[in-house]
């Protein structure tokens, strides 16, 4: 099984990257990266060791090409 997958929720404009099996791995701690350089925050899911989980994009539809969105739930 593939453990990197990315969605969209197009009704919050979210998109999210995961890169940890969810049924193993579980987020807890959300680091936020806003910066004025990015065209929206980003959010960094980490478990209880620091490893990196996901990266949720905030306002993904300025941050990704809409053609990567549109085939994407």
């Amino acid at each position: 099984m593939d453990p990197t997958e990315l969605s969209y929720d197009a009704e919050l404009d979210r998109a999210y990257l995961r890169v940890g099996l969810p049924q193993t791995d579980v987020a807890t701690k959300r680091v936020l990266i806003d910066d004025d350089d990015l065209p929206g925050r980003i959010a960094v899911d980490l478990d209880v060791n620091g490893r990196i989980l996901g990266f949720e994009l905030i306002r993904g539809s300025r941050s990704l090409p809409l053609a990567v969105l549109k085939d994407l739930r």
